[in-house]
């Protein structure tokens, strides 16, 4: 069957590009400019959701059509760097 659904991050970003492979059949697909996808799985089949700066995100499909998921930033608190502008 189909599964379809939207791939957003902790804030409610969608996450463009966001890939979308089931382990079991080994189809992927890519998640469209709004974050939505659709791939053909079974219920028991695993699928899995990646995408860079991103923690990769698993479940085991269910009966239901829908799935929406929410990935979570790899970097929890962003680096600043200063640049200095020294003159000799």
């Amino acid at each position: 069957k189909t599964i379809k659904g939207v791939v957003k991050d902790e804030t409610g970003e969608t996450v463009p590009g966001a890939a979308v492979y089931n382990l079991t059949t080994g189809v992927a697909v890519a998640a469209d400019m709004d974050g939505a996808f659709s791939i053909e799985a079974a219920p028991g089949d695993q699928l899995l959701f990646t995408s860079i700066g991103m923690t990769d995100y698993s479940v085991v499909a269910g009966y239901g059509d829908v799935l929406n998921v929410v990935m979570k930033s790899i970097l929890v608190n962003p680096i600043m760097m200063v640049l200095w502008n020294i003159k000799v």
